[in-house]
């Protein structure tokens, strides 16, 4: 009996030994290596407007890795003023271009930092129906903005990313914080919401769907 028992414990013991690196293999490290497309909802200045954010994700080794997101919104509004309408357009536009290191790995988990390039544009055009008034207004700038974050793959098919980044454009900053989650229902391909506030005057919420080289 005595035989048989310790010899059941050798195979248990080697049976986990076998299946320990395929259970370590079915969570993943969190994708870095994609391109995705959201539709968002941007809250700015107490009016909203629709639009895109497009971003890109790809390594250049197993720690450093490149990362680009360009934001694009805009609303018309209309409204009476007296015996006339008058039409408003608001456009906005914000695009972050970085260079990121990660500073910690698992098997799940990632930190990260990065730095790089923002360019900021804000554009609005304010007209009368009967032609008697039009003004248009555009600006733009460009600085640099910090960010460090936290993403993990939470399953083989779930992920988050939290992250805060600082925003340094004509001599005025502001820090955005993020929080987003993924669904992979491929192993290519998976699907996000995100909510981002950048401060009481700014903030979006957006779904879309990514692609995983």
């Amino acid at each position: 009996m005595y035989s048989i028992s310790r010899i059941a414990a050798a195979v248990a013991a080697g049976s986990m030994m076998l299946t320990a690196p395929v259970l370590a293999e079915e969570v993943q490290e969190p994708s870095f290596d994609n391109v995705g497309v959201s539709y968002i909802e941007l809250d700015v200045l107490d009016e909203s407007a629709g639009g895109f954010r497009v971003q890109l994700e790809h390594p250049f080794n197993e720690k450093v890795f490149a990362s680009i997101q360009h934001l694009d919104a805009s609303e018309t509004y209309s409204q009476d003023v007296g015996t006339v309408d008058a039409g408003v357009e608001l456009g906005v536009e914000l695009t972050h271009a970085n260079l990121g290191y990660k500073f910690y790995r698992t098997n799940q988990t990632v930190a990260y930092m990065s730095a790089g390039y923002t360019r900021a544009k804000a554009t609005g055009e304010a007209s009368l129906s009967d032609g008697s008034y039009s003004e248009s207004y555009s600006e733009s700038d460009s600085g640099w903005n910090a960010q460090v974050g936290v993403r993990s793959r939470f399953t083989s098919n779930f992920e988050v990313d939290a992250a805060v980044r600082h925003i340094d454009i004509a001599e005025e900053s502001d820090q955005e914080f993020s929080i987003a989650a993924r669904f992979y229902f491929e192993p290519n391909f998976s699907i996000s919401a995100n909510y981002n506030h950048v401060d009481s005057d700014m903030s979006y919420v957006g779904v879309g769907v990514n692609y995983h080289f």
